[in-house]
């Protein structure tokens, strides 16, 4: 399944060590928002971790970083 620019934005955030508030607030979103669509993410991709999601991402071709 492929991620929303949203969803790659956010996970461009992640891999480059932003933590859940710090991409809230760059998002404009609560961190509640934020954790809920990275699990979204995470169910996408079949990832376990933030870190499991970035290089299945970058595997995959939907992230470049």
């Amino acid at each position: 399944m492929l991620l929303g620019e949203r969803e790659k934005q956010m996970l461009e955030l992640v891999a480059q060590g932003y933590s859940w508030k710090e991409v809230s607030t760059m998002m404009h979103c609560a961190t509640g928002t934020t954790k809920n669509r990275m699990v979204a993410v995470f169910q996408k991709l079949g990832a376990k971790t933030r870190t499991h999601a970035v290089v299945i991402a970058i595997q995959r071709g939907e992230l470049i970083v």
